[in-house]
Parts: structure tokens; C-alpha cells; sequence
């Protein structure tokens, strides 16, 4: 400590300095922040009316002396986004706790929302799962995050699967709470998520204990078998049909969306997409090139944790994007570079601008496709099961589809690995049904089942001869 009871400060380089000014952490703004005789060196304390230009350089060249703790009006900007995503919602339920500890728990979760700024997906479901946590300790369980304990937690894993009715109904901000009751694989990932939030405030000291490590059973994992695919000649019909769905549309703003949907459909199949890597797309992340003379594309996909990886497109992804835009490929080329900001999806509304669609528009979409799919059996020629699982597809499922036909077609683990980017190679080969199908073909086949398993009875000793 410094005299007068101001914080001793710390000495770093000035390589150091530069990048918290980069980075945001240290402004020239600061009260106090000035630069030394040298103009390699910097200083930052008490501002004073005395020009530190006339004191003497400290004998240690290229050291500057930063406070451990910044002033308290200084604000990251990651730390604020934090704090907006969790936002108090309105609600006709008041609260059961002062403004004042509501603001402070919000900036303690804010504080470890900002450790995620750099994984934007998981910024955002983090952020999702704590605000609604907050929703209920503050307006029904009546606690704040420091008072929260073993049995409070136990009501909110009740409440989760028994929910208000209120908190399905979209605020005026468009947010809603929950869609419904939790599934209990749904539960144990909410309380996954939470222990690691109270893991991380016991270390920062903003609450004395973690009550989550205290649930011995938060569950059963969801079980990790894959969903059966349908046939891949039925993915290839449904592909063919989807123009005549379009073209059967009533209005102009139909016939729109269904071309919008159809898509969507052909490119979260053949490309093997997450919903929200499709969401983002853009023209600037296609990347033309040339493989055995003949023009061939990537796409640059913003994945899990910030990733950018390159995967290649089907032909079948770029005919349908050529035909849907109404331009060649020539033109797509120059698109990539003129337009390369602009959204892959064209928005239907006027004023809508070029934000990224939504992960819910992109689901609903699919379940428009699929519905239509399914109600189109006769035309399709469609077995029975395959109606029945085009029916039930989600955006997830094409995904996971695409991965079981590259194995039906021989394509080697490792590319199927690379397409899907999955992180564990198990992952993948859960989706391969190669082994089954030649189990069932073995024990089908067998002799056992066969004509022959009469010749063979037929060699057998009379009854009662033995």
C-alpha cells in the first residue's frame, strides 16, 4: 500500500500496455494515465495539477506502473454486453428481493458470462440458461445467488419440469422464459450449466458456497444412439420434388417461402450444417476453386468455439443456391466478392436488413418441408418408414442423416469426420450402420433360414427312434 492508502501499483512492460490499450482494458482516458520523458515509458496513478513531464524517469527503462484494480467507473464493453443479455424480463410477477441485490447478482453472473465473450455460442447459452435462473431466484424462489441453497435447488428442478404457464408466453422483449416442461436430459444440462457458474463465483469470492456440488444424481445422460435415416433414394426424391412443392404455392409471399424453405432443407442435408452455422452464412464465406479442371466450392463455416473450417459443397447445395438467387456461377463468383456481407437467405419482410436469421426461423422451416414431404407419400413413392421419418426430421436430423448415407456409400471415417467436425471420431461412427446392416444380413442369410433347413430335418432320425 501506498501512502495515503492508495493500491501499490504493479510494474509491466511497455509491450504489456499496448496491448491492454488494444484490448480495451487500459484507456488513454484514464484519470492519471500519462507517458514519462522517455515516451517509452508510462505511468498511471493519481492524476495531480503537477506535470509529471518534469519528474525524473525511474532508472528501469521501458516500465510502466498500472493499478491492479482499474477505477470503478471504467466498464469493459465485453462486461457490458454480458450485463445486457441478462436483463431483468417484465413480468407480471414482482420481485421478492431488493433492486439492489438484483443488480448485484447480475453482475457477478455477468463477470463469469465474460469469460466466454470469444465463444459466441456459448456465450449465448450460457447467458440464456443463467437469466432465466435469475427470473425464477428473484421473482419465485424470493432468494439471491448467495442464499441460494441444497433445497432451493431441488425446487427449481421441480419447477423446470413443472412450470408456470406464464413463462411460455414471449415477453415484450420477444424472450421467453421456457417453450414447456424440461425433458430430464434438458434439466441435468441446465444444472451442468449452473454448477459451473457457482463454481466459478465461490473462486471470484462473490458467494461463500456452491450448493450444486452437493447433487450427487443430476441425472442420466440422454442416451447417445443415433436416429435411424431414412433411405437415401428417399432424400434424393424429396430433393427432385421440392421445386413442385414450390410451385404449387397460393400467393407470391408462399411461393417465397417455400423456395426459402426448400433451401435451407437442401443445404442443412447435403452440407451437413448446424442451425446455426447455416443462420450465418454469408457470400464472402464461399470460396471458389478449381479440382480436375472443373470449378469446385468451399464453404468457410463459423463453427463450435469460434472455429472457421473449410468443408466442401455438394453440387446439389450450389445448383439449388444458383437457381434460387436466379444467377450462374460466373455471377456467384463475383457475388462472393461484391456482395460478401449479405445473407445466404434472402428475408421475406422489407426492414429487416441483413442481420442472420434466427435458429428458429430455420427450424420452422424444415418442419414445413418435412410435413409436406410426409403429406406427398403417394407422390414420392415413399415406404412407410421412410414417411414416417421425414416426417419427424429436424434441422439436427438432416445433419446426422447425411452422416449415416456418406457411411452407406463407403466414404472413408476420417473425410465423414472432417465433414461432420466432429471433435470425438466416437461421435461420429455412432452414426455408422454399416456393421448393423451386415449383421442382419449374416443372421438373415444364414443356412439355418433357408429351403435347405428342410433337407436337413428331413436327415433326421423318426421321433422315438433314439
Amino acid at each position: 500500500m501506498l501512502r495515503g492508502g492508495a493500491a501499490a501499483p504493479t510494474k509491466v512492460d511497455t509491450r504489456t500496455v499496448e496491448a491492454l490499450l488494444k484490448s480495451g482494458v487500459l484507456s488513454s482516458g484514464i484519470s492519471g494515465l500519462c507517458c514519462l520523458e522517455d515516451s517509452s515509458a508510462w505511468n498511471v496513478g493519481e492524476s495531480t495539477s503537477t506535470d509529471k513531464r518534469s519528474t525524473p524517469a525511474p532508472a528501469q527503462e521501458d516500465v510502466i506502473e498500472v493499478l491492479e484494480h482499474p477505477p470503478k467507473d471504467v466498464v469493459l464493453p465485453a462486461f457490458t454486453e454480458a450485463l445486457a443479455m441478462l436483463r431483468p424480463t417484465a413480468t407480471t410477477v414482482p420481485l421478492s428481493v431488493s433492486t439492489t441485490a438484483v443488480e448485484q447478482d447480475r453482475k457477478a453472473v455477468a463477470q463469469w458470462l465474460n469469460e466466454f465473450r470469444r465463444k459466441r455460442n456459448t456465450l449465448a447459452a450460457y447467458a440464456r440458461e443463467a437469466r432465466r435462473f435469475l427470473l425464477w431466484l428473484h421473482t419465485i424462489d424470493g432468494g439471491t445467488l448467495d442464499s441460494f441453497d441444497r433445497e432451493a435447488l431441488d425446487r427449481y428442478v421441480c419447477f423446470l419440469g413443472n412450470p408456470d404457464p406464464g413463462w411460455a408466453t414471449p415477453g415484450p422483449d420477444g424472450w421467453r422464459p421456457l417453450k414447456g416442461p424440461l425433458s430430464p436430459s434438458s434439466t441435468r444440462q441446465a444444472i451442468i450449466i449452473l454448477q459451473g457458474m457457482y463454481t466459478y463465483l465461490v473462486k471470484a469470492r462473490k458467494v461463500a458456497d456452491n450448493p450444486i456440488s452437493l447433487m450427487l444424481d443430476k441425472g442420466s445422460p440422454a442416451p447417445r444412439a443415433a436416429r435411424p435415416a431414412p433411405s437415401a433414394q428417399a432424400m434424393v426424391r424429396v430433393s427432385a420434388w421440392l421445386p413442385t412443392w414450390c410451385s404449387q404455392a397460393e400467393s407470391e409471399r408462399e411461393r417465397q417461402q417455400r423456395q426459402r424453405d426448400a433451401l435451407m432443407w437442401t443445404w442443412l442435408y447435403w452440407t451437413a450444417a448446424r442451425r446455426f452455422e447455416l443462420a450465418a452464412a454469408t457470400f464472402g464465406q464461399l470460396r471458389p476453386d478449381t479440382i480436375d479442371g472443373q470449378t469446385a466450392w468451399w464453404w468457410e463455416v463459423v463453427g463450435k468455439g469460434e472455429k472457421v473450417e473449410r468443408i466442401p459443397l455438394d453440387h446439389q447445395a450450389i445448383e439449388a443456391l444458383l437457381h434460387h438467387h436466379g444467377i450462374t456461377e460466373d455471377q456467384l463468383i463475383w457475388h462472393t466478392r461484391s456482395h460478401s456481407q449479405e445473407s445466404l437467405w434472402p428475408r421475406l419482410r422489407r426492414g429487416k436488413g441483413r442481420a442472420p436469421l434466427s435458429d428458429d426461423t430455420i427450424y420452422e422451416a424444415v418442419l414445413r418441408v418435412a410435413t409436406a414431404a410426409a403429406s406427398a407419400v403417394e407422390q414420392l413413392e415413399l415406404s412407410a418408414i421412410d414417411m414416417q421419418r421425414i416426417a419427424q426430421t429436424t434441422p439436427h436430423h438432416l445433419r446426422a442423416y447425411r452422416n449415416t448415407h456418406m457411411f452407406g456409400k463407403n466414404v472413408p471415417a476420417r473425410f465423414v469426420q472432417r465433414l461432420m467436425r466432429h471433435a470425438d471420431f466416437e461421435t461420429t461412427m455412432r452414426y455408422d450402420h454399416t456393421d448393423e446392416h451386415h449383421f442382419y444380413r449374416a443372421v438373415v442369410s444364414s443356412p439355418i433360414t433357408t429351403d435347405k433347413s428342410a433337407e436337413t430335418n428331413s436327415k433326421l432320425p423318426p421321433q422315438g427312434t433314439i
